[in-house]
């Protein structure tokens, strides 16, 4: 009972510390780039594209992620996830060398999270689903993947050098020009390959 407990305790205070990161990241309020003449204010979420308080609010996300551990760095990255921050097509904090090296991605749904770029050595991110999720040029250096779910994600040009992919669910994964594993490897260690793209361009039938 009292590791239960423990664990459950745990568990609540890595949730806090990703909803404050969040919370901090995504209301804070600066004048827009695009308000300048009204000097009015606006959030992170109301933003365009180019706009400064995007600018800061990476600066700010990176500086915290680079001074977490491993746990931490994972509750952080997976509350940016569910607050539709990091998604694939629309990111609003983009994490692109980012560390999230040993980050503790256990069982994590970051489904159609934007990891383009960021640095993932020797994560975890073991059964974790990665369904639709960017990795493209991402440093996944003897990151855990056994068993993770990669439908369809985007792996092109991933270094994946002594990453763990034993039980990978790899269906339609882009795996072009991936690093640091061939596609005699993938096939060896991946439960489904159907329709991805290899890392010599070709595609499994």
């Amino acid at each position: 009972m009292r590791l239960r407990l423990t664990s459950h305790g745990k568990e609540r205070r890595l949730k806090s510390l990703g909803r404050r990161v969040v919370r901090h990241v995504s209301v804070r309020r600066l004048p827009c780039d695009v308000s300048r003449r009204s000097m009015s204010r606006c959030s992170i979420r109301e933003s365009a594209e180019k706009d400064g308080v995007r600018a800061v609010a990476r600066a700010q996300t990176l500086t915290v992620l680079r001074r977490l551990d491993g746990e931490r760095k994972g509750a952080v990255v997976r509350f940016l996830r569910e607050s539709a921050l990091i998604d694939t097509d629309t990111p609003i904090v983009g994490l692109r060398g980012a560390d999230l090296t040993a980050a503790d991605f256990r069982q994590a749904n970051l489904t159609e999270a934007n990891l383009e770029g960021a640095n993932l050595t020797g994560a975890n991110l073991t059964l974790a689903d990665l369904i639709k999720a960017n990795l493209t040029g991402a440093n996944l250096t003897k990151a855990n993947l056994g068993g993770a779910y990669l439908t369809g994600a985007n792996l092109t040009l991933a270094d994946l050098t002594q990453a763990n992919l034993e039980s990978v669910g790899l269906r339609g994964t882009n795996l072009r020009y991936a690093q640091g594993t061939t596609p005699e490897q993938l096939e060896e260690q991946a439960i489904v390959l159907k329709g991805a793209t290899m890392p010599d361009g070709t595609t499994h039938s």
